[in-house]
């Protein structure tokens, strides 16, 4: 459920991108994503972490969308490729490192620290 609602965010924040600007779109995604991280992890039901996860999940899709936009809006076409292939690399790293850091975060303490 939560990848169906990040993949029809993925079309809501194209046109809000367009709409606003990419700038503010990014700031209220990682909002959003923060808040869905902080239901999830004080989550006392299976129920109410899943809707965490749906909400973190909404919030979280406009990052790849909105940045994309503003890579495209501010550089030049040589220069955008290079953006794009960095942004895609290092979101690659990031995420990686990121499951192997929680992992031991779950190893030490419990599963909520590793949302927090």
């Amino acid at each position: 459920m939560p990848l169906f609602v990040l993949g029809i965010r993925f079309f809501v924040y194209t046109a809000l991108s367009d709409a606003f600007g990419s700038r503010i779109i990014i700031f209220l995604a990682i909002g959003f994503g923060t808040v869905g991280t902080l239901i999830i992890s004080a989550a006392l039901a299976f129920e109410i972490m899943l809707a965490g996860r749906i909400f973190q999940a909404a919030g979280l899709a406009g990052i790849p969308v909105a940045g994309m936009a503003y890579i495209s809006e501010e550089y030049k076409t040589r220069a955008m490729m290079i953006a794009v292939g960095d942004y895609i690399s290092c979101n690659s790293l990031g995420r990686m490192s990121g499951r192997v850091f929680s992992g031991i975060l779950t190893d030490l303490w419990n599963w909520r620290a590793r949302f927090l």
